[in-house]
């Protein structure tokens, strides 16, 4: 991460149709509020700049905090070329921003995972870090009208109900999707008349990944039928909301009522109460308990859900059922058991951190250096500034323990370390890898996402602890 270094570029505000569109959509599902400090996925494509010229023209109008996140995925030979244009680009403009480099195939050759899946996983955990860290209420991503049509098609074709039908929405939790109602020709358009630079991605016509090869083979035969055809599905998209929305409203409130134990790694359910329901709530409550146990319905499919329904409605018992993403389910006379199973990693030893040093842990390395304020330097994602009086030495660098807590910076209390990787939607294979510095009172930093509050630099601070971690190595 770096300060701006420049003037900001004046804002010439633009009166165009789809600014207003724009415009119209962020008051009406209230994406922002006035004040938000809001963190701008920006790849450096048409939609993300696009993306980041809107924002930057609203900026004054509802007082925002701008902050540009880059992370460059290393699938092609040229992607720090687009990091350093994003960078410029955030100059430009006077903004602040953080970029981080992450080897997306060699993680999803670890993980046994596809590099779309691995490449956006990682990109979410990298948003949600920056956000904490920067301390953003809105992530705001440039989604718009045309991938709302791919993401139905790539839903449809693995099997996704209708709650994969619906597709995106303007605003969940913390993110937000400004151009959701434009399309892909409303933003080129737009860039064009603006004269904005962007970056075109060689991967974007790529054909081993699926989404792109619905979006150059599949959507043009259906728009030889219906030019309108995009605009036809993402209509029906709102109402396939509607009913997910209902759907998911009612199945929670009869999994109260069928439930009968719930923890963090097993779920069961009364079976006879369960193959009372109406099927299309038999299916959203297996996929409701999926999700509390594993946080992600990325890899469950219809055949999934079917297969234990079916197995549900026998007369027999003891058939066990696997799911993806290490989840099983046993089939008793009187109950459903859903168990969560995932590998255990080999168990990582704890290892002291001199301060000033360096230190090697699980394929990172750490290195603490002490200054004093007048030194201060800037900070990003995998690096904190701590104020070394208020540190009890020896650090350790150490993996999650039962009942770790962590005091975030600006959150006014405790939180469960469990729960910040749950919020982060860290993958529950990937969190005992996670680094957590530690102090002889507790931990003051979760790696790439929190630091402790006790230890937070002030204006009566003089020497300051700086501890920076790189990841050097992907374990197997």
């Amino acid at each position: 991460m770096s300060s701006p270094t420049q003037a900001p570029l004046p804002v010439s505000r633009y009166n165009g149709p789809m600014l207003n569109q724009i415009e119209s959509l962020i008051e009406t599902e209230q994406l922002l509020s006035p004040g938000d400090r809001v963190l701008m996925a920006v790849s450096g494509g048409v939609d993300s700049m696009v993306l980041l010229d809107v924002l930057y023209q609203f900026q004054k109008k509802f007082q925002l905090t701008l902050h540009v996140a880059h992370l460059d995925h290393q699938l092609r030979s040229d992607s720090q070329a687009d990091a350093q244009f994003v960078v410029e680009q955030a100059k430009q403009r006077g903004l602040a921003y953080t970029v981080k480099q992450t080897d997306v195939a060699a993680l999803a050759e670890k993980n046994r995972h596809s590099i779309e899946t691995a490449g956006r996983d990682t990109r979410y955990q990298f948003l949600t870090s920056v956000a904490n860290e920067q301390g953003c209420q809105k992530i705001a991503l440039g989604h718009h009208q045309n991938d709302q049509a791919e993401t139905f098609l790539l839903n449809l074709i693995r099997g996704a109900n209708v709650q994969g039908w619906g597709g995106m929405k303007p605003k969940s939790d913390a993110y937000i999707r400004p151009l959701l109602h434009c399309s892909k020709a409303q933003i080129r358009q737009y860039a064009q008349e603006r004269d904005i630079e962007f970056r075109e991605d060689d991967t974007n016509t790529d054909q081993q990944f699926r989404r792109n090869w619905i979006r150059h083979e599949i959507i043009p035969l259906l728009e030889q039928k219906n030019e309108q055809w995009v605009d036809a599905i993402t209509r029906n998209q709102a109402i396939f909301r509607e009913i997910s929305d209902y759907l998911r409203k009612q199945a929670e409130q009869a999994f109260e009522e069928i439930v009968i134990h719930l923890s963090e790694s097993n779920v069961t359910l009364d079976r006879k109460n369960f193959n009372q329901l109406h099927p299309a709530l038999q299916s959203e409550i297996i996929r409701l308990v999926v999700q509390k146990l594993s946080g992600s319905l990325i890899r469950l499919e219809s055949d999934h859900i079917l297969n234990v329904r079916q197995h549900t409605q026998q007369s027999t018992s003891g058939q066990v059922i696997e799911l993806p993403l290490g989840l099983k389910v046993l089939i008793q006379t009187e109950s459903i058991l859903f168990s969560m199973h995932p590998e255990q990693p080999d168990e990582i030893e704890s290892t002291e951190l001199p301060v000033p040093g360096k230190t090697a842990w699980d394929g990172w390395n750490f290195t603490s250096t002490l200054k004093d304020v007048r030194n201060r330097q800037d900070i990003g994602s995998l690096s904190v500034c701590m104020d070394w009086s208020k540190i009890e030495p020896p650090l350790v660098v150490r993996s999650r323990q039962p009942g770790d807590r962590i005091d975030p910076m600006g959150l006014g209390g405790h939180k469960k370390i469990q729960d910040i990787f749950v919020d982060a939607k860290v993958a529950r294979t990937a969190r005992d890898r996670v680094p957590l510095i530690a102090d002889r009172q507790g931990i003051v930093w979760v790696v790439g996402h929190c630091q402790s509050e006790r230890t937070r630099v002030t204006s009566a601070s003089r020497r300051l602890l700086f501890l920076r971690g790189e990841q050097h190595e992907l374990r197997k």
